[in-house]
């Protein structure tokens, strides 16, 4: 059977968040093609940003029927936590959210979207399944990644990601999570909030954090909310005669213990979807974690005309980062000779937890990196126990802002704190605007309120400078 020839400007590959981005940009301008192997719908709006936030809310809801106590609310009566309706609950509101994106594709004339499964033949010649041969002068590569089974897990009944987890009818009774990423962690308390019996597993250093002087902070106040077990080895998970799962494992101490739970939810291995492409038989390099590698600035792969965005690249799970980056790599292939450089915005890691933990422009190890280059900084730290903190009963956070010591300019943060996500934004737009931290001490904030942590924690950095500044004339 002959094969339908296309030549086409543009190719986008993958049809969630970054390819969608990119095929609005670059179908401006000639003919671009649409291709998607399914199911349709973004990762993000099935299995990632939105179900698990939803989630996220439900736990909070029910965790505040306890704080308010704090408050000195009581109920007359007692009450038991219901939590059966929650998976349909989450999937009405997160149907309404995939429809939106089902919509703009079925928008898409039939001609210029195409579902199958891709691979390129040679390096402006991809084949879709046996049916279709599609020439084009730019591609976009936008396929994102997917949720992968350790292989030591891959033979046990009840191993759930977060590709199926949202699929299920009830929440389970108890569950291991294998991974305390930010995705581990988030489930982690949401589903503890919810009534589960949680563990949460990581294989060393908490999360993304670099700074000693956060970690133990943080790790005590997640801790308060549900079983965080940060440096552990799980020795064995097997199957018992009752259908749950039985885990062995090492704690800090390196004791043995023992653990049964319904399921083992693994969130801990997210590959790149690059299974069928034929990358680097055309010429595509990899990193050695076999994401694709690009310029962060243009989003080119080692193919000049051929870009990547999104996950697939390995820059950041995160829809708001695979949008961006979906915008530059269409732009730039719409364009193309023509590359636009992209403003490169500092790095934003965030977790929604209670509290929330954020990485921010460059890491205290990125920091000390650069300072071996001759370039010195100073740490300096707040701990958030008053006002706002105070009056929501969730003080003990930290604020730790790391500033060069020439310019005064703050490059980086690590922070742990409630509502975390609102002082990590302001936080990150100081850094993006290169302010000085005398700058950032003459923000006005409105008392009480989070964001009053942040020029507080400038004028820590100012003394910090002051005392760093003498020892130098000394």
């Amino acid at each position: 059977m002959s094969k339908i020839e296309i030549n086409c400007d543009s190719v986008i590959v993958g049809a969630g968040t970054a390819g969608l981005e990119a095929y609005k940009v670059a179908s401006t301008k000639g003919l671009c093609i649409l291709v998607e192997s399914g199911p349709l719908g973004t990762t993000a709006q099935r299995t990632g940003d939105t179900p698990l936030t939803l989630l996220i809310e439900a736990g909070r809801c029910a965790r505040e029927l306890y704080n308010i106590k704090r408050h000195g609310v009581n109920f007359l009566g007692e009450y038991q936590l219901d939590s059966s309706g929650v998976m349909n609950a989450l999937r009405s509101v997160r149907a309404r959210a995939t429809t939106e994106v089902l919509s703009f594709m079925y928008r898409i004339p039939e001609g210029q979207r195409i579902i199958g499964k891709a691979s390129f033949v040679d390096e402006n010649t991809l084949q879709v399944d046996d049916e279709y041969l599609i020439h084009f002068k730019t591609a976009v590569i936008a396929t994102g990644t997917y949720a992968q089974v350790p292989y030591q897990l891959q033979n046990l009944k009840g191993v759930l990601t977060t590709d199926n987890l949202f699929e299920e009818d009830r929440l389970p009774k108890a569950v291991a999570i294998i991974g305390a990423g930010a995705c581990g962690l988030e489930l982690g308390q949401a589903l503890c909030n919810l009534g589960v019996e949680v563990a949460v597993f990581g294989m060393g250093r908490l999360w993304q954090f670099t700074d000693d002087a956060v970690i133990p902070v943080a790790l005590q106040m997640l801790q308060d909310s549900f079983s965080l077990i940060i440096d552990s080895t799980i020795t064995a998970i097997e199957e018992t005669k009752n259908g749950r799962l039985a885990i062995y494992y090492l704690d800090e101490n390196r004791y043995e213990n023992y653990l049964e739970v319904d399921n083992v939810i693994s969130t801990s291995i997210r590959p790149p979807k690059i299974q069928s492409l034929n990358l680097r038989q055309i010429g595509i390099e990899l990193d050695n974690q076999g994401f694709i590698k690009v310029d962060k600035r243009t989003m080119q792969t080692s193919l000049a005309h051929i870009f990547a965005a999104g996950d697939v690249a390995g820059l950041a799970f995160n829809t708001q980062v695979a949008r961006l980056t979906g915008e530059v790599a269409g732009l730039n292939a719409r364009n193309f000779p023509v590359i636009k450089h992209s403003f490169i915005n500092p790095k934003m890691s965030l977790t929604l937890t209670d509290p929330g933990l954020a990485v921010l422009g460059l890491s205290l190890d990125e920091m000390k990196e650069r300072a071996r280059g001759g370039r010195p900084f100073v740490c300096s730290e707040v701990t958030l126990d008053g006002g706002r903190f105070r009056i929501l009963r969730k003080e003990g956070g930290i604020i730790r802002m790391y500033t060069d010591l020439e310019s005064h300019q703050l490059l980086g943060c690590e922070l742990c704190s409630t509502e975390a996500e609102h002082l990590a934004h302001l936080i990150n737009l100081c850094i993006s605007k290169r302010l000085t931290v005398e700058e950032i001490a003459k923000i006005p904030c409105y008392h009480p309120c989070i964001e009053e942590a942040i020029p507080k924690a400038a004028r820590a950095a100012l003394k910090s400078l002051r005392r760093k500044s003498t020892n130098y004339v000394n």
